[in-house]
């Protein structure tokens, strides 16, 4: 009875705390919308709101969100992600475009500092510098506010490059914005052949006369692409990338496009569904009225 009662208290104490609380609504907040639910949690929380004067609270928060919705830097001339996957410790992100280490102030999403990095693998270098750059030119294609970012490192004998995608498309004005993130993972052997693993992942908000969110997540795979020299491997696992990414768009299209006849006239009306026009029906439809009255 002790040790429950002591987990009990300790769940009480967990989700009573603000700082939780109000961290979990934060990583929720749609893209490009941060600062706004930033400031809407801090009023939320009225005389709490001090829970994000303590050391690195606003940082982290900051952070957190910054990482998972892998936004894009300015670096100059280009702009490098801040994701997991390229991550080298702390606030620290590879730019797989300068080979260089950015130290990031997350909240005001700014390089603080920049170095050459000094862990890349160079037997590696060469399969991730010809991937980055398909994937540079998919991107540049058909994402015209996206960034990527291609990492490299050895597990035993086998070479694993990881890449990462992100675009975004901001309206306020217009009261939607979205975004479009894409983790993959491939693992290989020089010489044989590797396998390709990812997950898409979509977030868009909609708040023109309402509220609506939309999130997706679909995990893909692509297995057997040849490796037998970096360049040809890099044009394989982009090609890969973009007909699985492709392949995802057109679902979710379709989707879409059936919606407006399927799911939402079920939630809206009782009467069967079979595209006539109502204006010649008015007769059956009085029928089912009259049978109700009957019925009572």
């Amino acid at each position: 009875h002790l040790v429950n009662s002591t987990s009990r208290s300790k769940k009480i104490r967990y989700m009573s705390d603000p700082l939780t609380i109000a961290s979990n609504f934060l990583k929720s907040a749609p893209p490009g919308e941060f600062n706004e639910v930033f400031a809407d949690v801090k009023g939320i929380l009225g005389d709490q709101a001090y829970v994000f004067d303590q050391p690195g609270a606003t940082e982290n928060a900051h952070r957190v969100y910054n990482t998972d919705q892998m936004v894009a830097i300015n670096a100059g001339d280009h702009k490098f992600l801040v994701s997991a996957a390229n991550n080298v410790g702390g606030d620290s992100y590879f730019d797989a475009e300068t080979l260089q280490v950015h130290e990031v102030d997350h909240v005001k999403q700014t390089v603080i500092s920049s170095a050459p990095s000094t862990d890349h693998d160079q037997e590696v270098e060469p399969w991730r510098a010809a991937l980055y750059t398909e994937v540079s030119n998919y991107v540049k294609s058909y994402f015209p506010n996206g960034t990527c970012a291609v990492t490299g490192s050895k597990d035993g004998n086998s070479y694993v490059l990881a890449i990462g995608i992100s675009a975004h498309l901001f309206n306020t004005r217009s009261f939607y914005n979205g975004r479009w993130r894409s983790v993959w993972t491939v693992k290989f052997n020089p010489g044989q052949s590797g396998d390709l693993a990812g997950r898409i992942s979509t977030s868009v908000h909609f708040f023109e006369g309402g509220n609506v969110q939309l999130k997706t997540d679909a995990d893909k795979t692509k297995r057997g692409i040849p490796a037998q020299n970096a360049q040809q491997f890099a044009q394989n696992v982009a090609g890969s990338i973009g007909a699985l990414e492709a392949d995802w768009q057109s679902q979710f299209d379709n989707l879409f496009d059936n919606m407006g006849q399927t799911t939402y006239k079920a939630l809206r009306r009782p009467l069967p569904m079979d595209c006539r026009v109502i204006g010649s029906r008015w007769g059956m439809i009085q029928s089912y009225r009259l049978g109700a009255d009957l019925s009572k």
